[in-house]
């Protein structure tokens, strides 16, 4: 080979050298411009503290000197939407809290929002990784990840800050899949991390301020803590459209994780949120989240048959809405075990001592007003509505063509309990106005008796009732929501499951007159 031709290779391979270099050089500037947000972050404090008690305050200025970790992630609602698909950059939580003494197996982590709400994660969520529920983002459907997931105090989403009403720092758990994670646990607006003991925190010597939005009064039986600070095993039902058991063990690692405490006239009261309970019935198989888009209804009941129901928005993210295990420290006894319902938002009346049954009720949000004839109003919501006793039975509408409809199983409040609640006498007749002003009227026999109304067999002809027909208020269809023609409509229902006349079904019902006849 001549010398020229030697110079000549020796130029190429410079060259493709050159290149290889400056195309690894784009790949890896392609990398930092997405892993960084693509516009100024905004001003950001982060308080650390340690379990030992240190403390250490970051600006935004050290938080960026942190390494980053960039990854994808999604969360899932509790209506079961997936929401907030992106790729993510941050710093570990791992990487935090080693500035402030790292975190052991016998800690936890408490995250700090900007307004006060708190969220708990467990060390093997915050070290491995695990513990989470996963999600396929397209199909919402639970799956395992098959790659690692890591729990990230993160500051941009596809190369731009937060937003406001999430930022400027966030908890994101993140991975190469991109799976999706419950979205409780993307705590927004994150201003402080604290490493604390998984042993629930001893009772202050004296008592918190009282609530101030509503009076506090003693609940209707006072806690009797047991000597023994260790409680037996235990089980709870919690239903929805399935059943599933709340065992001493699970609820012990939901307090773990959201920890919640309530201190009146000289108890702390310790457990977690009603809410963090829904959350976890809906991940475990009782109820299906999809089910739930529209709102729903947690009914608690007691050991004596006591009742209190909440609205979802009332008890989401609330922790003044909390179920206790433990009362100064000791384990619940006698009436109050295992779990007391108590906390600052609620009534003397709505506190249950000794819960037997959890049920999650797929009733949508909702508003009834029944106007007496002299009237009187009551308005009744959702959690109004799943209080009242209930029946069940079948029905369906044949319209004036022939044709025959909504077929099935329906429940409801018959139509005569609602309106006892304002009063009626059998001089009376009901109007039942539907959200678009439509009106229906029945008379009082009709709605105290369930006579008076044209039946039909299952194939359209003409049917005696051999047992009584209900004239009711139904909330459900096939043990799920009414869709369009609801979230309330009157429905003719009884043992034989006769077919009435379709203009005696009345949809989207928002109001029930008591008029003179």
């Amino acid at each position: 080979m001549t010398g020229q031709a030697k110079k000549f290779n020796t130029k190429i391979i410079a060259a493709i050298i050159i290149t290889i270099i400056a195309l690894s050089s784009a790949v890896v500037a392609a990398q930092y411009l997405l892993s960084k947000p693509s516009s100024e972050l905004p001003d950001m404090t982060l308080t650390l503290i340690g379990s030992n008690g240190q403390q250490k305050t970051l600006n935004k200025q050290d938080i960026l000197t942190l390494e980053s970790f960039t990854s994808k992630g999604a969360l899932k609602t509790s209506g079961g939407l997936i929401t907030d698909v992106g790729t993510y950059t941050g710093v570990p939580i791992s990487t935090l809290l080693d500035l402030v003494g790292g975190i052991t197996s016998d800690q936890k982590l408490k995250a700090l929002a900007s307004d006060g709400y708190p969220m708990t994660y467990t060390y093997n969520q915050v070290i491995n990784g695990q513990d989470f529920r996963t999600y396929d983002p397209t199909t919402r459907d639970m799956v395992n990840a098959t790659a690692p997931v890591k729990l990230v105090l993160v500051y941009s989403v596809d190369g731009a800050p937060l937003s406001d009403d999430k930022g400027p720092l966030r908890i994101a758990i993140l991975g190469s899949e991109g799976l999706a994670t419950e979205g409780n646990l993307w705590s927004k607006k994150v201003i402080q991390l604290e490493v604390t003991s998984n042993q629930a925190p001893s009772p202050t010597p004296t008592a918190t301020a009282k609530p101030t939005t509503v009076a506090t009064v003693k609940p209707t039986a006072t806690p009797s803590p047991t000597a023994n600070p260790t409680a037996t095993s235990w089980n709870i039902a919690v239903t929805g459209s399935n059943t599933i058991t709340l065992t001493k063990g699970t609820f012990d690692t939901l307090v773990i994780q959201n920890f919640v405490s309530y201190t009146e006239s000289g108890t702390t009261w310790q457990g977690t949120s009603l809410y963090q309970l829904a959350l976890w019935a809906q991940n475990n198989g009782a109820i299906s989240s999809s089910a739930l888009t529209s709102g729903y209804v947690v009914k608690v009941v007691g050991a004596q048959g006591q009742v209190a129901t909440f609205n979802s928005s009332r008890i989401t993210s609330n922790q003044n809405i909390m179920l206790a295990n433990t009362a100064n420290n000791l384990a619940l006894s006698g009436g109050n075990a295992p779990l007391t319902l108590t906390g600052a938002e609620l009534s003397s009346a709505e506190k249950i001592n000794g819960v037997a049954q959890v049920q999650i009720l797929p009733i949508p949000d909702l508003t009834l007003t029944v106007v007496g004839a002299d009237g009187n109003r009551v308005v009744l919501f959702s959690n109004d509505i799943a209080k009242m006793s209930s029946i069940t039975y079948d029905g369906g509408s044949r319209k004036s063509t022939g044709t025959i409809v909504n077929v099935g199983n329906y429940t409801g409040i018959k139509l005569i309990d609602l309106c006892n609640l304002v009063g009626i006498t059998a001089s009376n007749n009901v109007t039942v106005k539907a959200q678009d002003g439509y009106t229906t009227t029945y008379t009082y026999d009709k709605v105290a008796n369930g006579v008076g109304f044209n039946t039909y067999d299952a194939t359209g002809n003409p049917a005696t009732p051999a047992h009584p027909l209900y004239l009711i208020v139904a909330y459900w269809y096939n043990g799920t929501t009414l869709g369009s023609d609801g979230p309330l409509k009157t429905m003719i229902v009884g043992v034989d499951g006769l077919l009435t006349d379709g203009s005696a079904a009345a949809k989207q019902i928002v109001e029930i007159d008591i008029i003179a006849a």
